[in-house]
């Protein structure tokens, strides 16, 4: 009986597009959301903040006022790997409740192998704000200090989720690009080649 040789198949990378969502009032009645996939696969929705926000298929529900956060996925099949996931954050608030926003500066860019490096940001109602990552797979936060994982860019979220006087801060993201170590022109290696006599 002759051998067969199988060759898997090579998964092609996928990206998700997930627009930011704007605020809402918690009375807003529940609304639908959107997102593609490269690969043209479907996309799939779920709260990370589910006692703020519910999800059901694509249909967002509000529960009460704070940061409502949503993530978009997709697992990929036979062809495509798995979409890195993308998330967007907005605030629920309520008229009753007093408004504030939040000030957070681009972080500089990047090298990777820098060490870790703290966010600061602040809210106008002084309360202390939040910061989440949006690119688990090229940076991580712990607290408000970043990790460079790998080149590219990273997105990260501040939040302040409000309290009984204050309603949530819009959410305000910031992105910046970790670069590969001596990226820049001038460095690159030289290659010899052996001199032949003629």
């Amino acid at each position: 009986i002759g051998a067969y040789e199988f060759t898997p198949v090579d998964h092609s990378d996928q990206t998700i597009s997930f627009n930011p969502l704007p605020d809402k009032l918690v009375s807003d009645p529940p609304f639908t959301v959107s997102a593609t996939a490269s690969s043209g696969l479907p996309v799939s929705f779920a709260s990370l903040t589910p006692a703020v926000c519910t999800v059901n298929g694509n249909t967002v529900t509000l529960i009460t006022t704070g940061t409502c956060t949503i993530q978009a996925a997709q697992p990929g099949n036979e062809f495509f790997n798995p979409a890195p996931p993308v998330a967007q954050s907005f605030a629920v608030t309520s008229p009753q409740k007093s408004d504030q926003s939040i000030t957070f500066a681009k972080p500089t860019d990047k090298q990777l192998g820098d060490p870790p490096f703290a966010l600061s940001a602040s809210a106008s109602s002084g309360l202390p704000v939040s910061f989440t990552r949006n690119t688990p797979a090229v940076c991580t936060i712990n607290g408000n200090t970043v990790t460079l994982l790998t080149t590219g860019a990273c997105s990260v979220t501040a939040t302040q989720d409000g309290n009984a006087i204050f309603n949530p801060a819009s959410p305000v993201t910031q992105s910046f690009t970790i670069s590969s170590q001596g990226g820049g022109g001038g460095d690159e290696p030289k290659v010899y080649l052996p001199l032949v006599a003629r």
